[in-house]
C-alpha cells in the first residue's frame, strides 16, 4: 500500500495525468485509494477527486472506508504528511 501510493505520488510530481494502480485481490485497495485521496487534498494542489466503482458494494466499502478516515484522522504513525 505505502509502495502504491508513493509511486502515485511520484507519478503526480512527474506531471503524469493518467495513472492505473493494479492491486491483487485483498491487498487493501479502497483504503490505499482512501489515503491516496486524502494525501492528495491534504497537500492543497486538488480540490475534488472522483472516485468512481462499478459495484454498489465497492461503494458501500469506500464510504465506509471514508467514515473510519474521519473517525480515525489518520495519524502520522500510519501515514506521514507528504513532503
Amino acid at each position: 500500500q505505502r509502495r502504491a501510493i508513493e509511486s502515485t505520488e511520484a507519478a503526480i510530481g512527474a506531471g503524469q495525468r493518467e495513472i492505473l494502480l493494479a492491486m491483487a485481490t485483498g491487498t487493501g485497495k479502497t483504503k490505499t485509494c482512501v489515503a491516496l485521496i486524502y494525501r492528495l487534498l491534504k497537500t492543497g494542489r486538488f480540490r475534488r477527486v472522483l472516485f468512481l466503482v462499478d459495484r454498489s458494494e465497492l461503494g458501500n466499502q469506500a464510504a465506509d472506508a471514508f467514515k473510519s478516515l474521519r473517525k480515525n484522522r489518520l495519524s502520522s504513525r500510519v501515514f506521514p504528511s507528504p513532503s
